[in-house]
């Protein structure tokens, strides 16, 4: 039966470990870790590399894992961040359909007329925009975890716990540098010109932050990101790591050894996780009234049966041959 400790075990000195004088088992012999780059290769390309890493102390799969976290998040982060920008863009095309144009003049906000036409307000599940030049709204109106609210002379913005104020005066500023007008760079906010708040400039002044938008963008999907593949790689590993420990009663393995190997299978899992999001097949997390929640939590779940597979490779390879076995 092989032994299971937080340190690597030496190879075996017996050229033959199935038998020992006296008949009794041998111990098999313990191979050093590879390389992490090799390990990592190993444990994306083949099922049996789960099994053996219950041989090597957890940071041996831990430090992959996370490496592949971080590897996946990151194009994950800026593809959908370049897909926020461009939904962004056509949904301001849209804007003289259905609201009224504002006027931006001296870092003031008035609403100009515009029969059957509305005030800005849109409220949806992840975000709000709401336009309210009355002083009846505050940013504390904003419940979403994402949201704008613009009023006589402030624009407030909410991004999950992060709250930013800016003077309508800058805004304008911006709204005119996209117009390419670089002379309004250092013009007093009393003496910038108007601004009219319609698709055409909106549209102008989305291209004009946009990089700066999806490095924003980036950054904050790629925290979530991040605490997402952490969250169902650990919640995973719990769930796996006892039938794990069932399937190898005969040797003894402790609960820390049989999450190696629950942790070792989630890292191929995250990348197909990771690719099959990128190109839109699935979600990790199921959403209220989404289409697709019946997928996505099969695939949320997927990581159980290969685990307790990998828990019978562990079965298979671990237990020490018998003196009579070749």
């Amino acid at each position: 039966m092989s032994k299971f400790s937080d340190k690597p075990m030496p190879p075996a000195a017996d050229p033959n470990p199935g038998s020992m004088q006296g008949g009794n088992p041998a111990e098999p012999p313990q191979p050093k870790p590879p390389r992490f780059f090799k390990r990592l290769g190993l444990l994306l390309l083949r099922p049996e590399q789960w099994a053996e890493s219950a041989l090597f102390p957890y940071r041996y799969v831990l430090g992959p894992l996370l490496f592949i976290i971080l590897v996946v998040s990151i194009p994950l982060a800026v593809h959908f961040a370049g897909k926020l920008v461009d939904v962004e863009e056509a949904a301001v095309g849209q804007y003289d359909l259905y609201f009224r144009p504002m006027l931006l003049s001296h870092g003031t906000l008035t609403i100009l007329p515009a029969p059957g036409k509305k005030i800005l307000r849109l409220n949806e599940p992840d975000y709000e925009l709401r336009v309210d030049i009355t002083g009846h709204k505050t940013p504390a109106d904003l419940h979403q975890p994402m949201g704008l609210l613009a009023t006589k002379n402030k624009l407030y913005t909410k991004v999950l716990s992060a709250r930013q104020t800016l003077p309508l005066s800058r805004v304008q500023r911006y709204f005119l540098l996209a117009a390419g007008d670089k002379t309004m760079l250092h013009v007093p906010a009393n003496k910038l010109p108007d601004v009219t708040v319609n698709s055409k400039s909106l549209k102008l002044l989305l291209n004009y932050l946009r990089p700066a938008l999806i490095l924003a963008m980036s950054l904050l999907l790629f925290l979530i990101n991040v605490v997402k593949f952490l969250g169902w790689a650990l919640i995973m590993t719990v769930l796996i790591a006892p039938g794990v420990m069932i399937l190898n009663q005969q040797l003894a393995m402790p609960l820390r050894v049989a999450m190696r190997i629950g942790t070792a299978v989630m890292i191929p899992l995250v990348v197909v996780r990771g690719l099959l999001e990128y190109f839109r097949y699935s979600s990790l997390m199921p959403s209220p009234g989404h289409s697709g929640n019946f997928d996505a939590m099969v695939w949320w779940l997927a990581p159980l049966p290969l685990g307790l597979w990998a828990g019978f490779l562990a079965s298979r390879h671990l237990t020490r041959p018998s003196s009579g076995r070749r």
